[in-house]
C-alpha cells in the first residue's frame, strides 16, 4: 500500500520517535519494519510504500483484521490507508 502523510517523515520521527524507551525504535520505518514479514520504504518526504505478507492462520491465531482509516493530507483530499491489526 501507498500511504501519504500530511508531515514529512523525517519530521514524525523527530517528534513521535523520539522516546525510544517507549517506542523501541527511532523511526517510522524502524516501527513498521518491526512487524513480521512487513516493509517500510520511503519514496519520497511524505510518501512510503508499506509491503508485507499476510499469513491466514498462524499458530492457533485468527487472521489479521484489515480497518481503514483516513490520514489527512494537507490540501489535498484525505487518503485511505489500511492497517492491520491482530487479536
Amino acid at each position: 500500500m501507498t500511504v501519504v502523510f500530511s508531515e514529512p517523515i523525517s519530521r514524525i520521527d523527530r517528534s513521535v520517535f523520539e522516546d525510544v524507551e517507549t517506542w523501541g525504535v527511532c523511526s517510522l520505518q524502524g516501527w513498521v519494519n518491526s512487524y513480521e514479514s512487513v516493509r517500510f520504504v520511503a519514496i519520497n518526504d511524505h510518501t512510503a510504500v508499506i509491503t508485507g505478507e499476510i499469513q491466514l492462520i498462524e499458530n492457533g491465531k485468527q487472521p489479521p483484521l484489515l480497518s481503514s482509516m483516513s490520514l489527512p493530507a494537507g490540501e489535498e483530499s484525505n487518503k485511505e490507508a489500511l492497517f492491520m491489526s491482530y487479536k
